[in-house]
């Protein structure tokens, strides 16, 4: 498969997987898009990260997050960052499992850092609840 870096959206379909990207260069992307599953790169769009803006508007209160409130709770887990395994997600077939990996998996590899056990445990408390 080769999908070319331009300006504009380059679609490509492989295998009756269909692929979409806008690309900002060769490197970076504002959004890519496989089949159902869209990946925004939000820090593009924002002046900090979403985790910056979300505790800013925190410390002005719950309050401000009505339909998050209404939809989800209350929940300290709600309004908690969330850890992701990225460089563990690398088939098809890990985004068909069903538990949540070990703590390894989540091993950021681009700072050579190994995820801090309190945030692996507030994962494991998260999927039980989302079960």
């Amino acid at each position: 498969m080769t999908t070319t870096v331009t300006t504009t959206m380059t679609t490509t379909t492989t295998n009756e997987q269909h692929m979409s990207v806008i690309p900002i260069n060769s490197e970076k992307y504002m959004m890519f898009q496989v089949g159902n599953l869209r990946f925004l790169n939000s820090f593009q769009f924002m002046s900090t990260s979403l985790d910056n803006l979300v505790s800013l508007l925190l410390k002005s209160g719950r309050q401000n997050f009505v339909n998050t409130t209404r939809h989800l709770g209350n929940d300290d887990l709600v309004f908690a960052k969330e850890v992701y395994p990225y460089s563990y997600m690398e088939s098809r077939e890990k985004f068909e499992e069903t538990q949540l990996p070990p703590i390894e998996a989540f091993r950021d590899t681009l700072n050579n850092e190994e995820l801090n056990p309190k945030d692996y445990e507030r994962a494991q408390k998260h999927g039980r609840i989302l079960e």
